[in-house]
């Protein structure tokens, strides 16, 4: 390690950007020039400048982008950039849920989903509920983009959300009135029913994770914590950002200002997704007029002729007297026909394989998905090793989605969508059990239960013998793995109220800081009454030794007491594995209530001890709730016995399968897991006969293997492997990609460079597309074909071909090619 030389090798403006530690800063930076680099050398010198790598957010929007940018700053900073957060944008959001899930009453062990599950969501609700008898694709993305914009709506706009409305302009504009517009009058009703399933499934979709952080920040309390959390930013890809995006950044970032926005405005290829760069630096500008602008022109990747061929292609005249042979030149070819043009392609492919070395230097770039298909198909056809990326989502083809299936609800019981694909017929069983008798269909997924047939006589025995220990902690923050408890109070009792009380304060190096203002515990009272954390939990433990413990919420308080532990080296065996949580448990027993806090329910039960934030108010207050909720579970005890005995043959083998991966995950690894899961799913078995599922299951092993994080318990890893399938996308794959040429789409390419490219299919009806042939859509469609041209580091093909004789119109080669000036293209 040694940052000194790469800081030596940094040009003028890079080395303007890298000393500009501190302060607003935008650096626009084309393809080629060194981005990353810099990004990571200024990482460095905040380091060194003493910020503290803790305290430092690094931003991008692939978790490709995200390894690439960790590898560089090990490079420059070592071990230290494990403890930088380097993340995407929704990586972060998930990150804030899960450290807020106690104040935002959300389950800190969501799973996030892709836009397939939300597909899946949306037909169960709208085909099942008879709302319409089949959804075509178009249909369904109209509904992900319908509810995606619903629920954003709020948070980037001060006007009334009219649902009705928004839907059929929608319709409209899409050419789906025809279809689609009956269910206009029942589009509120859907929407509702699409969020009230993520939250019962315990799931979030890439909008959740969006609008949950934004309405948090929308809290005095939680905004502003996270004002003060990070006090270093650097965000990639700013063209990229939207504004709902950017209003989160912009809370993270303007107390302190220490921001940087790097990006290229020629690369905003994605306003049809709601980037906005333009609005998003105007804001920038007005609010931080201090910032400092830096221009990155030296570019590191592509000839000479590349850069100036895209600079003549944005207008910019290039005056220099060069003389370029063909051979250096962007090759132009047109040809009669597909066929021709294929076979064009595939003869350069074999050719220039010999001087590029590897296949996987070469690519070809398309408009569409399906031009990427079509000369994908073509060359594996013809023995060329392609990876073809939207042939199907990797994370979308339905034996990755199987395979995941076992773990993803190992993670989380309540994610009736991989149920289904263990067992569809089973879940639309059950499902239509008319009285459930509070049972939920993920407690059969839990082997203790099957013993006692029903998952709450542990509980209601425990009320009965007046054995129920009832805790509740008060702590220094949120952050379960920095921050400490300062108090725990608990109390053992039942059905005769409280018989006996336990509380500890605990000593702690440091202040409790702003936390005083919510559970009024001074340092001052701390040193006078506080004892070790050590003795202080372990009494806890010998007062709750073997008992059935329950909480408000309590999820955070069992969290963040066992990482606690961890810190004093007690073993959280120890801790009873018996916990209830009367915040699920009331949301079941009583429907129906506005707000499900102690404050809450304290009024709505008419109870007699008021919860005030200091633990043992609270833990008082929550045996009274607690009494509520055991007289209606008691109510239906016998039923739900009954309906448990009716369905637990057929639940059982998929508990066992689930408790033996339970357990295999406290010695093993993910990839181990994920072998298993893949055994008992029988899916070695079901696709032994089909190569494509088998080495398509083998990737899925090595994504395992090789983005496992092995610094952190299994369960927690595979948790951060979940959540890379569900927010990757197939760019991403290029980490583990072999000896194979990619075909892809150009929005696809964003980022990645190849020593060849093949522009395949450059006409004028499909680049740009026929649907953006004009005004703001045709200026997108330029600034992707700039993306295009400026992937390659040598040689550039653009291909098209003008038809058969038959056809009654003969295409055009795209006017992009006529933009770029003559002298740097071999036009044929």
């Amino acid at each position: 390690m040694n940052p000194v030389k790469y800081i030596e090798r940094l040009n003028k403006e890079q080395k303007t950007a890298y000393d500009k530690v501190f302060g607003p800063l935008i650096v626009m930076a084309p393809a080629g020039t060194g981005k990353t680099d810099v990004i990571a050398l200024r990482a460095y010198n905040a380091y060194i400048s003493g910020v503290k790598p803790e305290a430092m957010l690094l931003l991008t929007f692939t978790n490709r982008a995200a390894k690439s940018m960790k590898k560089r700053l090990e490079i420059v900073i070592g071990d230290i950039a494990n403890k930088i957060r380097i993340s995407t944008f929704h990586g972060l959001c998930g990150f804030i849920l899960r450290q807020e899930a106690v104040n935002l009453f959300l389950s800190p062990d969501f799973i996030v989903i892709d836009e397939d599950d939300s597909r899946q969501i949306i037909r169960d609700i709208i085909v099942n509920r008879g709302y319409k008898s089949h959804l075509y694709f178009k249909e369904e993305q109209l509904f992900v983009d319908y509810i995606r914009q619903a629920r954003e709506f709020p948070y980037i706009n001060e006007k009334k959300f009219d649902a009705k409305a928004y839907f059929e302009e929608l319709i409209k504009e899409r050419g789906l009135g025809y279809s689609l517009g009956s269910l206009a009058d029942s589009i509120s009703e859907i929407l509702n029913s699409y969020v009230s399933q993520l939250k019962a499934y315990n799931l979030m979709d890439f909008t959740s994770l969006v609008v949950g952080v934004s309405g948090a920040f929308k809290q005095d309390s939680i905004r502003q914590r996270w004002e003060s959390y990070f006090e270093w930013i650097e965000l990639d890809e700013v063209q990229d950002t939207n504004m709902i995006e950017y209003k989160i950044i912009k809370t993270l970032f303007q107390k302190h200002g220490n921001i940087a926005l790097f990006g290229d405005l020629h690369q905003t290829i994605y306003e049809w997704r709601g980037s906005q760069p333009n609005e998003i630096l105007r804001d920038f500008k007005i609010n931080n007029p201090g910032y400092d602008t830096v221009r990155f022109e030296e570019n590191y990747r592509s000839t000479k002729l590349i850069l100036e061929a895209a600079e003549s292609f944005l207008g910019n005249s290039i005056d220099n007297q060069n003389v370029y042979e063909d051979t250096e030149k962007i090759k132009v070819r047109g040809f009669k026909n597909l066929n021709t043009e294929h076979a064009y392609i595939l003869s350069k492919i074999i050719e220039n394989q010999k001087t590029d070395k590897a296949y996987s230097n070469q690519a070809v770039l398309a408009r569409t998905n399906k031009d990427a298909k079509t000369i994908g198909d073509y060359l594996e056809s013809n023995n060329i090793p392609v990876f073809v990326m939207d042939k199907t989502r990797f994370f979308s083809r339905e034996e990755i989605k199987n395979a995941l299936a076992y773990i993803k609800l190992m993670l989380n019981p309540k994610d009736i969508l991989s149920l289904k694909r263990i067992n569809s017929d089973l879940v639309e069983k059950f499902s239509k059990e008319q009285e459930k008798a509070y049972l939920e269909i993920g407690q059969f997924l839990n082997e203790k239960v099957y013993k006692t047939k029903d998952p709450y006589l542990e509980l209601l025995e425990a009320f009965e013998s007046n054995e129920v220990v009832v805790f509740d902690v008060e702590t220094t923050g949120l952050d379960i793995k920095k921050d400490k408890i300062i108090q725990i109070a608990a109390l053992k009792g039942g059905k005769n109220g409280v018989i006996q009380k336990f509380e500890r304060f605990i000593k702690i190096d440091y202040s409790v800081g702003d936390s005083f203002k919510i559970h009024n515990i001074s340092d001052e009272f701390l040193f006078q009454n506080g004892v070790d954390a050590k003795s202080a939990i372990e009494d806890f433990l010998l007062f709750s030794q073997d008992s059935v413990i329950v909480g408000h919420n309590v999820s955070y308080d069992i969290n963040i007491l066992k990482e606690n532990m961890k810190a004093i080296d007690l073993n959280i065996v120890k801790l009873s594995s018996k916990i209830f949580d009367t915040l699920i448990l009331t949301r079941k027993t009583y429907p129906g209530f506005f707000s499900y806090k102690l404050g809450n329910l304290f009024k709505e039960f008419s109870l007699n001890h008021t919860p005030t934030h200091n633990a043992m108010d609270d833990v008082i207050c929550t045996l009274e709730v607690l009494e509520k909720v055991v007289a209606k579970l008691l109510e239906k005890q016998a039923k739900r016995q009954a309906v448990f005995t009716k369905y637990q043959d057929y639940f059982y083998p998929i508990a066992r399968n689930l408790g033996i991966l339970a357990e295999l995950s406290k010695e093993k690894r993910p990839q181990d897991i994920l072998h298993e899961a893949l055994i008992r799913a029988g899916l070695i078995e079901k696709y032994s006969k089909s190569s494509v599922e088998l080495v398509k299951l083998r990737e899925l092993y090595r994504i395992f293997r090789e983005y496992d994080k092995t610094d952190k318990p299994t369960l927690e890893s595979l948790a951060e492997l979940l959540e890379i399938a569900s927010l990757g996308n197939d760019t991403d794959r290029f980490l583990n990609i072999k000896d194979q040429v990619p075909v892809i789409t150009v929005h696809q390419a964003k980022g990645l460079e190849f020593n060849t490219v093949y522009l395949y299919n450059a006409t004028d009806e499909n680049f740009p597309s026929s649907r953006n042939q004009s005004g703001e859509g045709l200026k997108e469609e330029k600034r992707l074909f700039y993306v295009a041209i400026t992937r390659p580091k040598s040689n550039l093909y653009i291909t098209y071909s003008v038809g058969d004789e038959q056809a009654k119109e003969l295409n055009k080669p795209s006017r992009f090619i006529h933009q770029i000036e003559r002298k740097y293209i071999d036009f044929r």
